[in-house]
């Protein structure tokens, strides 16, 4: 079965909204036109071709596309045959007047084939569509002969060498899309001097080379997306003149350089993402002008520069602002104001100084603030609990001290599903009320929610956390992840029990604190928890059997404390090494070479407590059965011995003294008269 659809949201080109109207009107009749394209046999020429108006070259042409497909899943190409018109084949569409073929729509079809040279004799040609499937070899340089070419989609397959010179002979080429194939060479320079309509230019993820020093001229250009290529040299300073750009993308390339002034030219930018290159040098302030931004990124740099005071407020629209692993310094910006749309903050690795400002407590759509390994000091920003939506809070590796937990707040966090306050000095008791109140993370579960990712459209939220004993870097986060870690600070105290309500938990670490008391066996119902690490702590007592029906525990570290009695055995307990349990003294029993002083002392699971007392029971009834049955054959052995006989003397002795002294003591007793019942 044919499916009609173009997949519009299965690439990174659709995944953010379009750039204006006219964009978003393109794709709405790039999608009806598809539709139309199959039905096409119905609505237009029937069963009988109309021979006036057939185009031998066009339908040669298109025999050649179809012989080029090796792989037709779908079937899309078994009516590509004399039945039917060329132009009523699907995907193909024709103009009425002159039945030329004006458009090839094929993509999301799962073709596997290549493109052949013949495609450049249809001449009259103004879309070519075939994102999404499995086109293989080169992009032929014939499609250059299609004067009359102003969209051309082949992203998402597999084609390789060079973007063809000639493309620039196209000259009313408005979209050039060929991200996420093997695309290498450099691009043309061509492109940036003929092609001065193209308001559309995405070449990401590929393996692009050379600098760019030649798109000046496109004073079209509405969208520039060269991300995750091989780019190198300095982004032009001139990207200024680019007045019209509303989407520039240059991450995950090697520019180097300072980031241009020119840029806050661009007044209309509405996404500028620069991440993981080797810019140096300052934020321009003037980034400030650019107050329509809705995305702004710039990690992964090398930008030392003091953090433009400006962010927290020069643009009503700004939803994601990423400045982390940088060089950043001075305070965090002071100002947020009300009503703001930020979701998603990230300062994570700079050397930011000062306390956490409260205008952030402003923000009421935030979701993921993350200012992790800094110099920020100051207590705990309790006014953070306000936040209605805040799913990720990270402060690791700062210089935050004092207590924590007490809220002002009658539900605070409840929303929350990451908390990583490792490394820094807090005090103090483990935040029960916080705990009692992180609802998500009692509630989040994999089995009725797909594969999804917290972050909106292209991009996505990324974070780096310890779990599993491991500096991990979560490039996206799964909307089903849950953390707590509050690790390497002075916690005191016990361990409160409620943390065994969080019952969709996946990592949980209170190591390197002072905390003391027990293990509490409500964590066994952590049913979820992949890694706890207890460690380095002052906890006393056994390790609770109840433990063993964390059968997704991956990771467990209860090293360094001052546990006794056996280390239970069952299910996942038999697969973790003495590095688990190394540092208590008390602890016996396999992995650790230790052995128990009584097997009664061995804590076994309930389960085999009972099998073994079954099978207890079951094996001294055998015993008493197999004494009596024994017994029974010697008596009688030994009684046909001894008559067999006649009487040996000794036996006879025995028994007839006995039966003397009885006789003897009846006949001394006095004779008691019997009361008469009435």
């Amino acid at each position: 079965m044919i499916k009609f659809s173009l997949g519009i949201n299965s690439s990174k080109l659709n995944t953010m909204p379009f750039p204006n109207e006219t964009m978003s009107t393109f794709f709405c009749c790039l999608t009806l036109l598809n539709f139309c394209s199959y039905i096409s046999p119905l609505l237009a020429y029937g069963k009988t071709p109309p021979h006036e108006n057939e185009n031998t070259t066009d339908k040669l042409a298109l025999v050649a596309f179809k012989n080029s497909i090796i792989r037709d899943p779908n079937n899309v190409m078994s009516s590509w045959n004399d039945s039917f018109h060329h132009c009523s084949w699907p995907g193909v569409s024709c103009s009425r007047h002159y039945g030329r073929v004006t458009a090839l729509i094929l993509g999301n079809m799962k073709l596997m084939g290549s493109i052949p040279p013949q495609i450049g004799n249809l001449s009259l040609l103004r879309l070519i569509e075939l994102r999404n499937n499995t086109f293989q070899g080169s992009i032929p340089q014939e499609i250059g002969h299609l004067f009359q070419l102003r969209f051309l989609l082949l992203g998402s397959n597999s084609l390789s060498g060079q973007i063809p010179t000639n493309l620039c002979n196209c000259s009313n080429l408005r979209l050039l899309y060929l991200s996420n194939n093997l695309l290498t060479g450099k691009i043309p320079q061509q492109l940036g001097t003929s092609l001065q309509l193209m308001y559309y230019l995405v070449l990401s993820n590929n393996s692009l080379t050379g600098e760019l020093n030649y798109l000046s001229n496109c004073s079209s250009l509405q969208r520039l997306d060269l991300s995750l290529n091989e780019l190198s040299g300095e982004i032009p300073r001139d990207i200024g003149n680019l007045f019209q750009l509303i989407y520039f993308l240059l991450d995950g390339n090697r520019f180097i350089g300072e980031i241009p002034r020119s840029i806050s030219n661009c007044s209309d930018l509405f996404t500028l993402t620069l991440s993981h290159n080797e810019l140096s040098g300052e934020i321009p302030p003037s980034i400030c002008n650019a107050s329509h931004l809705e995305l702004l990124d710039f990690s992964n740099n090398r930008l030392v520069s003091a953090t433009p005071q400006c962010l927290g407020y020069f643009s009503n629209q700004l939803s994601f602002l990423n400045l982390a692993m940088n060089s950043l310094y001075g305070t965090i910006p002071q100002t947020f104001p009300y009503g703001n749309r930020l979701t998603t903050i990230d300062f994570n690795g700079n050397d930011l100084v000062g306390p956490i400002p409260r205008a952030l407590a402003n923000c009421g759509r935030l979701q993921v603030l993350n200012l992790g390994n800094n110099k920020l000091n100051g207590t705990f920003p309790y006014w953070l609990e306000t936040l209605p939506v805040l799913k990720v809070l990270v402060l690791r590796s700062n210089g935050l001290h004092g207590s924590i937990g007490n809220s002002n707040v009658r539900n605070p966090f409840t929303r929350l599903q990451i908390i990583d306050l490792s490394h820094n000095n807090f005090t103090g008791p483990l935040p029960e009320n916080y705990l009692e109140n992180f609802e998500a993370m009692m509630t989040v579960s994999e089995k009725n929610v797909s594969l999804e990712y917290m972050g909106e459209g292209y991009y996505a939220n990324s974070i780096t956390m310890t779990t599993k004993g491991l500096e991990i870097q979560f490039e996206r986060i799964l909307i089903t992840l849950t953390v707590i870690d509050f690790s390497s600070n002075g916690f005191l105290g016990e361990i409160p029990r409620v943390v065994g309500k969080l019952v969709s938990l996946r990592g949980l670490n209170f190591s390197h604190n002072n905390l003391k008391g027990g293990i509490p066996s409500s964590l066994s119902n952590l049913s979820d928890l992949e890694s706890l690490d207890l460690s380095t702590n002052q906890l006393v007592g056994e390790i609770p059997s109840q433990l063993t029906s964390l059968t997704f525990l991956q990771v467990l570290n209860l090293s360094y404390n001052h546990l006794v009695g056996p280390i239970p055995r069952a299910k996942q307990f038999g697969t973790f090494t003495g590095d688990s349990y190394v540092g208590n003294s008390g602890l016996c029993g396999l992995p650790l070479l230790k052995t128990c002083n009584k097997i009664d002392d061995l804590d076994v699971p309930e389960q085999e407590k009972d099998e073994n007392s079954n099978f207890a029971s079951e094996f001294d009834w055998r015993v008493v059965v197999l004494g009596y049955g024994c017994g029974l054959i010697f008596g009688l052995v030994m009684g046909c011995v001894m008559f067999l006989t006649r009487k040996p003397k000794w036996f006879v002795r025995i028994v007839e003294e006995e039966i003397l002294k009885k006789a003897k003591k009846s006949a001394n007793r006095p004779h008691k008269r019997r009361r008469r019942r009435n």
